[in-house]
């Protein structure tokens, strides 16, 4: 299976006089819209499996968690304060010069999140369906959190384009999955 990524954003472009062009980012975070692209598929297994999800989300109506294997780990990335002082959110930190984007990381798997404060692992209660994390007593300093994550997504079609090439060999030109926000 071959994966392409596309990231997007809400940019605003204006051109003005003199050839010059601004652009304006109108969202806070980027949203990922992914394609997938299967060549071809000889195991009769993996597309039920394909087919029976695509079903059972029943096109784009409900959302699922997806791993992008190009993006789903985190290294010593600082927690956020929220208006709790007991409960923090996942963040990953994106930078590319004297750019930076914090993401909210909403969906981290079960039994990767570590946090550490100090350097020291600290025990925690992490919400694998928003990604918050709580503590039992206030951290008297910026906690840090190591941990993987998946990508709340869903189907961006109703119908999926597949073509029986042969007995038990099917071709699906390319399936399409949007972010969704809680």
């Amino acid at each position: 299976m071959r994966k392409y990524f596309f990231q997007h954003a809400s940019i605003k472009r204006s051109d003005q006089r003199g050839g010059v062009a601004e652009r304006h980012c109108r969202a806070t975070q980027w949203k990922y819209r992914i394609e997938l692209k299967v060549v071809a598929d000889a195991d009769a297994e993996a597309a039920v499996l394909r087919f029976s999800l695509f079903r059972a989300r029943k096109g784009r109506a409900y959302g699922f968690r997806f791993r992008d294997w190009n993006d789903f780990e985190a290294a010593g990335e600082p927690l956020g304060a929220t208006a709790e002082p007991l409960v923090w959110q996942l963040f990953k930190q994106y930078v590319s010069g004297s750019s930076a984007e914090q993401r909210v990381i909403t969906k981290p798997v079960a039994g990767s999140v570590v946090v550490r404060i100090g350097g020291t692992p600290v025990a925690v209660t992490v919400n694998h369906l928003n990604g918050k994390v709580t503590f039992a007593a206030a951290p008297g300093a910026q906690p840090y959190a190591d941990f993987q994550f998946d990508v709340a997504v869903r189907f961006d079609t109703d119908h999926l384009p597949v073509v029986a090439v042969d007995y038990h060999i099917h071709q699906v030109s390319s399936i399409v999955v949007v972010e969704i926000r809680a």
